[in-house]
């Protein structure tokens, strides 16, 4: 959150609802970082913390069964 809030905060006039880019090269960059960020955080939820949760889950079940 905080760096998404940066970002915002750095990049857009939120009271306008406008961008605010000056220096396009650097926003570009800035921008390619925070969707990689973004990716890099879904796929570690996806492939690493739900099956974790799914076995969990099924560790559960299994030890209610006896």
């Amino acid at each position: 959150k905080r760096i998404f809030g940066a970002y915002t905060k750095k990049w857009c006039n939120l009271s306008k609802q406008e961008l605010r880019i000056k220096k396009y090269d650097q926003f570009y960059a800035e921008t390619i970082e925070m969707f990689e960020l973004i990716l890099n955080r879904l796929q570690d939820e996806t492939e690493r913390l739900y099956p974790l949760l799914g076995n969990y889950g099924s560790h559960q079940e299994s030890g209610r069964a006896h």
